[in-house]
């Protein structure tokens, strides 16, 4: 792979950042692997899907290196930076303290937004008003129907549904889709959700997207103090604009209509809703603040007095928009976090140990949605692959996207070895340990490129203060078949 204004070095002589941090060994957060398939039909899918549950940390130690712990009394996570001493961890409690009417650790706790952002309401306006999203009950089994019972008890609790109108012309159905446990990884769990897909075809589309994740952990990971934080039942929080806009969120529930009174998962829009509200309130902290949709990260670079400092402006923003959070989904003054799927430390980036974990375990696909639903996650942490002189990820990945073609219809019967190579290579690649780091741009840049008949890449690398290179990102993609004949004559 020639490089750009640089001799190309061998591959033993170029290395990422290595990530062995003291912290980086065990999370005290556990993850759930997987990628939510079905993205065409569903707006709101996020490029991961996690379930952010915290473990029971005990009163004091959480992993052998003392690397995290849980405050019983605030019920909040500190993540045991280094240079976190017990006087700076006294602070961030005295902050919580200071800031306790910014959390709610129950929906019962939840104030709603309260915000000046200009639109501080959800609505669901349609193309053509006069439509009506209608759909007949479904029947469920014994077992589907016991799950859509507790699920909607608990939202009738909290205030999030209502009973609709008597005369509401929309209606939706309850979808029970599966879910894994996050501890034995099984089956076993399940998702209620809302299939509001009929009301979204007649929706007007929201053009507000989420931030590009790789440019928000390149903010984090040249801090050395972290602070992530979690909305509680982060789109409840935002309430419904009018009685119209409720009555288009109806669906079934024992043969009644009931209305969300807040913004639902899965409504055309609803993201991009909570993203501009959360960038309005943030917008005087960018400095320190990233967010993706509900997910929060406060950095700071300096010293623990200004994180703890940063920590508390965020926490007083917030809380004084009404958005409330989950401490105990939290993590305070941390060196190593979890964010969008990556274990971000002081100038690394690399796989999250979970997902490394998810992704070595899985099966051979055997249908196309299967594939898809394997190259999906895959695809998300392809900047980890690649170096020079090396592969990239659209080369190693060639066989498996052949098989996406039309004119393929039988995966299982199509399957060979140059696939079964290609998985596991794929798996070995983005399961190496291998760690980024953020891109310096006070420091000269390196561009090594290469191309072939079947794909282009490039990596992106700089040298340390010692001179040795590191790689801060790859990228690469397929040449699309119809182009090929024109790159085989650049070739010849």
């Amino acid at each position: 792979m020639p490089a750009h204004g640089v001799t190309s070095p061998t591959r033993s002589a170029w290395s990422a950042s290595p990530c062995t941090s003291w912290e980086a060994q065990q999370s005290s957060r556990q993850w759930e692997p997987g990628w939510q398939a079905n993205v065409a039909e569903q707006d709101e899918v996020l490029p991961y899907t996690v379930l952010d549950e915290l473990q029971p940390l005990g009163d004091t130690t959480v992993t052998k290196d003392e690397a995290a712990w849980l405050d019983t009394e605030l019920n909040a996570t500190f993540g045991g930076h280094p240079d976190f001493k017990e006087e700076h961890r006294e602070e961030m409690r005295a902050v919580l303290r200071r800031c306790k009417g910014t959390f709610a650790n129950s929906p019962h706790d939840l104030t709603g937004y309260k915000g000046k952002a200009e639109h501080n309401t959800f609505s669901i306006p349609f193309v053509d008003e006069s439509k009506a999203a209608y759909q007949r009950p479904r029947k469920y089994s014994p077992g589907e129907q016991e799950i859509i019972d507790i699920h909607c008890k608990e939202l009738l609790e909290y205030g999030f549904i209502e009973p609709a109108a008597k005369h509401c012309r929309h209606a939706s159905n309850v979808v029970v889709a599966g879910k894994k446990d996050h501890e034995t990884g099984l089956w076993t769990q399940t998702r209620f959700c809302v299939d509001l897909r009929g009301v979204n075809r007649h929706s007007l589309k929201d053009n507000t997207l989420p931030h590009r994740p790789e440019e928000l952990y390149q903010k984090v990971a040249k801090a050395k103090f972290k602070t992530t934080l979690d909305a509680t039942k982060a789109f409840h929080q935002i309430p419904m604009a009018t009685e119209e806009d409720r009555s288009k969120t109806a669906f079934w529930w024992k043969n009644q209509l009931y209305q969300y009174t807040s913004m639902p998962f899965g409504a055309a829009g609803a993201t991009s809703a909570f993203v501009r509200i959360m960038d309005y309130e943030l917008r005087h902290l960018q400095h320190c603040t990233v967010a993706y949709v509900d997910d929060v990260v406060a950095y700071t670079d300096s010293t623990p007095e200004q994180h703890l400092k940063d920590v508390e402006d965020v926490l007083r923003t917030l809380g004084d928009a009404g958005i409330r959070l989950h401490a105990g989904k939290s993590t305070f003054g941390a060196a190593t976090v979890d964010f969008l799927g990556y274990r971000i430390g002081h100038n690394s980036i690399g796989a999250q140990e979970a997902k490394c974990k998810a992704i070595q375990e899985l099966p051979r696909p055997q249908d196309k949605t299967g594939l898809r639903s394997i190259l999906g996650m895959m695809n998300y942490y392809k900047g980890l692959v690649g170096e020079p002189g090396g592969p990239n990820y659209s080369e190693m990945a060639r066989p498996l996207n052949d098989l996406l073609k039309k004119e393929i219809t039988d995966i299982k019967g199509a399957w060979g070895k140059d696939q079964d190579q290609a998985l596991q290579e794929l798996k070995d690649a983005l399961c190496s340990g291998r760690c980024l780091r953020p891109i310096d741009y006070d420091r000269p840049l390196i561009l090594y490129t290469d191309w072939s008949t079947y794909g282009i890449g490039a990596v992106l690398g700089q040298k340390d203060d010692d001179g040795k290179e590191y790689i801060c990102m790859a990228i690469s993609r397929s040449i699309p078949e119809q182009d090929r004949e024109a790159v085989r004559q650049l070739q010849g």
